[in-house]
């Protein structure tokens, strides 16, 4: 008879246990749903982040940025000659799939250079994150690894010094944060 309510006490207490853990893990205390990088991150993304995997940051890789979707854009920039067909992540698709808020964005390239974009642009146009242009990975002596690229030929109206600006290259961070 005595082991009776220490065999109750026992499944109480694992079930207290038990709710606890999935009780935390619902909650959404920590959003570290991301599987962490497994080759050198390119990409850095931080501030008002719904998904991370790495502390409050999420570190990508080129395989997890291809995870939120490819695409292409073929336009024209003001550093190339003619029609470029560059290859990447739409910045809509990786703001959709960080589930990331704010108005604005901070970038920031390797080079020490910075801009912020509205987070209105990127929901208004097909911006991309460019790895690659007419089928060759983007190095750092060509703007790469990351370079943000305009669709410049669909939209002339973009066409502006404040759009070149922010077509930064070498990116390596993002920001996103409430203007």
């Amino acid at each position: 008879m005595s082991d009776r309510p220490s065999l109750c006490w026992s499944r109480r207490a694992a079930l207290v246990l038990a709710v606890t853990a999935v009780a935390g893990m619902s909650s959404g205390t920590e959003a570290s749903d991301l599987e962490p990088p497994g080759a050198e991150v390119i990409l850095t993304a931080k501030g008002l982040l719904g998904r991370t995997n790495v502390g409050d940051e999420a570190r990508l890789d080129r395989q997890l940025l291809e995870s939120f979707g490819k695409a292409t854009l073929t336009t024209w920039t003001p550093w190339t000659e003619g029609e470029v067909e560059f290859e990447g992540l739409p910045l809509r698709s990786l703001v959709t799939g960080l589930q990331a808020g704010g108005t604005a964005m901070l970038l920031r390239a390797l080079n020490d250079y910075h801009v912020v974009i509205p987070m209105s642009e990127a929901r208004d146009y097909d911006l991309l994150i460019a790895w690659r242009a007419d089928g060759v990975d983007l190095t750092r002596r060509d703007r790469g690894p990351l370079w943000i690229i305009y669709p410049w030929s669909s939209h002339p109206d973009l066409d502006r010094r404040v759009t070149s600006q922010r077509a930064i290259w070498q990116l390596y961070e993002l920001e996103f944060y409430e203007d």
